[in-house]
């Protein structure tokens, strides 16, 4: 409600391979591409997304949250939230 979000989809990136939908993670092995959750309003126009992805040469896991404007307490909030569903779904494994 806070965003205005009323839908959301999801995108797998292979290298440079962009793969709209849930599950579809065939890939090559190296399975350094990501995952985007896109969040639309009820036009469905993009207005937000949280990205994640384990660096390739690093032992870290990068996440990023971005709103459509000049929200930064938002990006803050949706940054958080996303932060704690992975250290929960961390726990989970």
């Amino acid at each position: 409600d806070r965003f205005g979000f009323t839908a959301w989809r999801e995108v797998n990136y292979e290298g440079v391979l962009e793969r709209p939908g849930v599950g579809n993670r065939d890939t090559t092995g190296a399975e350094r591409g990501g995952l985007q959750i896109l969040f639309a309003d009820e036009e469905g126009v993009d207005r937000g997304f949280i990205w994640m992805r384990g660096s390739g040469t690093e032992p870290v896991f990068r996440i990023l949250a971005d709103l459509e404007g000049n929200d930064a307490d938002g990006e803050e909030w949706l940054l958080e939230w996303h932060t704690r569903m992975i250290a929960e779904a961390a726990k989970e494994v």
